[in-house]
């Protein structure tokens, strides 16, 4: 087959996809509007969280908690020079005894990828956009990328995929589209399910009704601005507009565990959930007033935000009341028992529904 048959193919094949989906959107819109409108598809919202290679004691909490989640994804998924997945910072035993996991606890096992790129033995390019644009536009990498994300998943029995492609630039947008579309199909006939992280504010979005999304809530404030809360219930619901193209109509939202501490000379140090809840009962402690996010200004102009059960139940609210389909948390380590006491308390109130 020459290179022009091929991507004539390719171009068909991704016209075929899109309309499958699209048509079968059409359909779900057109039960939906017969559905009663009792039956709220938030109350019985999904909840998973993320497992990162660089904190081993997300592991420790898995074992401990894992049947409180729906599905589990471990990041740890990159790209080498020939725009190939490979696995960053695991070994082999590590990944088969999550995958056991899963089974013991329940869960569904779900493997993340994103765009950093390894060069050999050199440091990791974190978000790297040109290995990006190889996958996007050389039909031969494209390929070799779909097919070595498939292999891995199909060597260890994960369940699903969730891309984090970030810093793609808008004249990137329909080399991501496409690429998206092939995905998927490869991955629909491995059985293979997919789901798209969104950045808040910018990049491209698949296209419209095609994929299942999953928005990040955490970028309000952080490295790069001043002090105040990573999100809240306003940003929350307001961010369901930038996943209105959500395949089912139900996006997921990604909402962060981890506090900032902000010093007076720009130094920003992160604040795991279990570090952040010493300081709840210091006395300069404060709440804003609409979320509920706990902080503390000391008088040299340093100041640390963070969450605990109180504001981030309000942030769990939130995401109900605006119908997104599924909470994932980032993430699974250095947590303590007051979060999955919340968690637990938030799984109780979901099979009393469910009754």
């Amino acid at each position: 087959m020459s290179l022009n048959q091929y991507n004539e193919k390719v171009k068909i094949n991704i016209l075929i996809e899109i309309f499958n989906i699209i048509f079968k959107k059409f359909v779900i819109i057109l039960i939906s509007l017969f559905l009663l409108k009792g039956v709220a598809i938030a109350s019985t919202i999904g909840l998973g969280g993320w497992v990162v290679y660089w904190d081993s004691s997300g592991f420790e909490e898995v074992e401990t908690h894992g049947d409180l989640f729906d599905r589990i994804s471990l990041f740890s998924l990159e790209l080498n020079e020939k725009g190939e997945a490979v696995i960053d910072g695991l070994s082999h035993r590590q990944i088969i005894k999550f995958i056991k996991l899963s089974k013991k606890k329940g869960f569904s096992p779900w493997i993340t990828i994103v765009n950093d790129l390894r060069r050999g033995k050199k440091k990791t390019i974190l978000k790297d956009i040109g290995i990006l644009r190889k996958i996007f536009y050389n039909h031969k990498i494209r390929k070799k990328n779909i097919d070595s994300i498939i292999k891995i998943m199909n060597k260890f029995g994960f369940k699903g995929l969730d891309l984090d492609f970030e810093n793609i630039k808008k004249s990137e947008e329909r080399g991501y589209q496409n690429y998206l579309i092939e995905l998927s199909a490869a991955l629909k006939s491995e059985n293979k399910k997919l789901k798209i992280i969104i950045e808040p504010t910018k990049g491209p979005l698949p296209y419209w009704g095609t994929m299942n999304l999953i928005v990040m809530s955490y970028n309000l404030h952080g490295n790069f601005t001043g002090p105040g809360p990573r999100s809240t219930p306003k940003f929350i619901k307001k961010l369901k507009e930038r996943v209105e193209g959500d395949a089912k109509g139900c996006p997921s939202i990604a909402i962060a565990l981890k506090g900032f501490y902000w010093h007076k000379n720009k130094n920003i140090i992160r604040y795991s959930w279990k570090e952040s809840q010493k300081y709840l009962n210091s006395v300069n402690l404060k709440r804003e007033r609409k979320s509920r996010v706990p902080y503390i200004k000391d008088k040299n102009g340093d100041e640390l935000w963070f969450d605990d059960p109180i504001s981030l139940e309000e942030k769990i609210e939130a995401a109900i009341k605006a119908e997104y389909g599924e909470i994932m948390l980032w993430y699974l380590g250095s947590n303590d028992n007051s979060l999955y006491s919340l968690i637990r308390k938030y799984k109780k109130k979901r099979r009393e529904y469910e009754k």
